[in-house]
């Protein structure tokens, strides 16, 4: 969802084998694209080839870049996350500086909001099909309307915010300062406004709840060699302070929570567990990158089918060809692998 390195940095030129799924479908609009795997898939930065995958979880199959299909044009320049609420979807385009609104019946373009020139958006919260906040390396967060594809709002946070989540009526934001941030935003709804700013860890780039609403956030550490400062912050739910760490190290990114309480982060090593139901928990290995990308190890972003109890992986490959998701159960067994378009970067499950 998401890896905004590759707007900036080159990637160097970097196959696993595995149980397929059935080939790539015939590219199709879909009729009713409701249950199922949704990939954004960033593309190459500047490239405009940003595409969504489709993946049936009851058929198997694969519908390689369903939004050109239904639309006849691509989503746009390095499309970061899919977020949906009820049949409406909420697409930010990254250097498009845009979120597309998408009707997750027919997977038509409703519209889309401009957030003005290098916005940046990157995540997203709905609060329904209507209202979303918008998260933008504009150092904002953006209230917008998916009726009348306008801005509601501009509220200033931290720098290069990326991570938020809500509880009790209040938004917190992670401001990861492109590497150097520290800092987590809190937004009450009911005025709209920072009321408070929450010291963390270096680079804070996620926010998850566990099951008793203690609020994590991943802080991703340091770029260089030194992956300094990878760890978790816990936030007291009721107080919004901060009341423990864990070190995390090897730079955390994406993590979910099972309804164990167990944490699984993706980290450069691959996936690691932690789990929250101890008092000190230590983070464990689970799936080694290599067994998720056999040509460097790398992962590129994770998600969590909870009816299934699965997790679902992205594999960038070498990030110059088309990717692949790799899934696997909570002991780290591959269960199978399907096709995706460029630098998938962003899985959202939809299976109820």
């Amino acid at each position: 969802m998401k890896k905004f390195l590759l707007l900036f940095l080159p990637v160097a030129l970097l196959f696993i084998s595995g149980c397929k799924d059935n080939p790539v479908a015939p590219v199709a609009p879909l009729v009713q694209a409701n249950k199922g795997v949704y990939i954004v898939n960033e593309g190459l930065y500047s490239q405009n080839n940003s595409s969504i995958t489709f993946y049936d979880l009851g058929a198997k199959t694969v519908t390689a870049d369903i939004f050109m299909a239904a639309n006849g044009r691509s989503l746009g320049d390095t499309g970061n996350e899919l977020v949906i609420s009820g049949k409406t979807g909420f697409v930010t385009v990254n250097v498009s500086n845009k979120v597309e609104i998408i009707d997750m019946n027919s997977f038509k373009s409703k519209g889309s909001i401009d957030l003005g020139a290098f916005s940046g958006p990157r995540r997203v919260w709905a609060k329904d099909s209507v209202t979303a906040f918008i998260t933008a390396f504009s150092g904002r967060v953006y209230k917008v309307n998916a009726s009348t594809f306008t801005i509601e709002k501009e509220i200033a946070v931290g720098g290069f915010p990326e991570g938020i989540i809500e509880h009790n009526g209040k938004l917190l934001v992670a401001n990861s300062g492109l590497g150097g941030g520290n800092t987590v935003s809190v937004i009450d709804m009911a005025t709209e406004t920072v009321t408070k700013t929450i010291t963390v860890g270096t680079n804070p780039i996620n926010l998850i709840k566990d099951r008793n609403n203690f609020i994590y956030t991943v802080c991703k550490g340091r770029y260089d060699s030194s992956n300094i400062g990878g760890a978790f912050y816990k936030i007291d739910p009721n107080t919004l302070t901060v009341t423990d760490s864990i070190i995390v190290t090897q730079n955390p990114d994406d993590a979910i929570v099972t309804q164990d309480n167990i944490v699984y982060v993706l980290n450069n090593l691959g996936i690691m567990k932690l789990d929250l139901n101890k008092a000190a928990p230590t983070p464990e290995l689970v799936i080694n990158g290599m067994n998720i990308n056999g040509i460097y190890g790398s992962a590129y972003a994770l998600s969590y089918d909870p009816v299934e109890r699965l997790l679902y992986i992205a594999n960038p490959k070498d990030y110059m060809q088309n990717g692949e998701v790799a899934v696997f159960d909570l002991q780290g067994n591959e269960i199978r692998r399907f096709s995706t378009g460029l630098n998938p970067g962003c899985i959202t499950i939809v299976n109820y």
